[in-house]
């Protein structure tokens, strides 16, 4: 049974590495600054169910406690020289009661862009957010918090990757 687990996930990163590049039209795949799943922090680990296999090949997976908020953090590589302007992320939740509220997006300590209330929640999705401008960035940090609900569902995340796109100035 855990093989077949094993390989449902394989399959669904696969699947999102091509929405991920077919939702990035036309931006050169080159010009797209990402960082594995795998890398993700989780804030507060004892919000968790269990860490085991949370740091895993295919991204960052991990069951949130019900009824609790946590916070995934991702240190996206940027070039020195080299404008941001859009964020894309690629993730799934395990049911409508696992849900993405909010993306905080900051250069150093300083907070740059907030995305809250967005309610994201279901199958591998990719979601590119614009920053409204471009800006050179020191250290691009993305912020991701995470939130279960106290239904008896599935409270399952999945991060497979975070990514800035990178632009001449």
């Amino acid at each position: 049974m855990k093989s077949k687990r094993l390989f449902a996930k394989f399959l669904w990163a696969l699947l999102g590495i091509a929405a991920m590049l077919l939702l990035m039209g036309t931006a050169q795949a080159s010009a797209w600054s990402c960082i594995h799943g795998h890398s993700g922090h989780i804030e507060y680990p004892g919000r968790v169910v269990t860490m085991e296999g949370a740091h895993i090949g295919w991204g960052l997976d991990f069951d949130q406690e019900s009824g609790l908020f946590n916070w995934v953090h991702f240190a996206v590589p940027t070039e020195f020289g080299k404008n941001t302007r859009y964020i894309a992320l690629q993730l799934l939740t395990g049911s409508v009661d696992a849900i993405v509220d909010k993306v905080h997006i900051y250069d150093l300590n300083t907070k740059v862009r907030e995305f809250n209330d967005l309610g994201w929640t279901g199958p591998l999705q990719v979601h590119i957010l614009d920053l409204g401008a471009e800006r050179a960035f020191a250290a691009l940090g993305i912020s991701i918090q995470v939130g279960a609900g106290v239904e008896m569902m599935d409270h399952r995340f999945l991060f497979t990757g975070a990514c800035a796109l990178q632009d001449d100035p």
